[in-house]
């Protein structure tokens, strides 16, 4: 009979020492949110990650407009942009696509496509794209 108790007392106490089911199935510890990590190791840049300011120059000239696509970073980047403009005046419509790869020097301002077109209406976009993501994007319309 001792035995028997003395067993049952065990298989008790193993039973109260293991994890019951329902806690498997409890909450996790919450998730903290957490700015994303931009190191050299992801970016490629051994200091802050680089941001820059998209601009569209309009300049008068005898035969139409000339629009100048002009970016300027902060930090020295690698980049790749997209320039592209559509027009319609007159004389019909045309669309202009320039874009490519280009390193961006600290606080210099760099000119990446260049197109005239006639005087009329027209929407050109440039957008520059760094290693994590767009740098800037600017739209201009006339």
């Amino acid at each position: 009979m001792k035995t028997l108790i003395t067993v049952a007392a065990l298989a008790a106490t193993a039973a109260c020492a293991a994890q019951s089911p329902i806690a498997a199935y409890a909450d996790p510890v919450p998730l903290v949110a957490r700015e994303p990590v931009k190191d050299s190791i992801r970016t490629a840049y051994s200091g802050p990650v680089p941001s820059a300011v998209c601009k569209i120059r309009e300049t008068r000239t005898a035969d139409g407009l000339r629009l100048e696509a002009v970016a300027v970073s902060d930090h020295l980047a690698q980049a790749e942009y997209e320039f592209s403009i559509s027009s319609n005046a007159s004389g019909g419509s045309s669309d202009v696509t320039q874009g490519g790869a280009v390193d961006l020097a600290a606080g210099r301002s760099a000119t990446l496509g260049v197109a005239e077109i006639p005087r009329g209406r027209y929407r050109a976009v440039l957008t520059l794209n760094g290693p994590d993501g767009e740098l800037c994007r600017l739209e201009r319309r006339s």
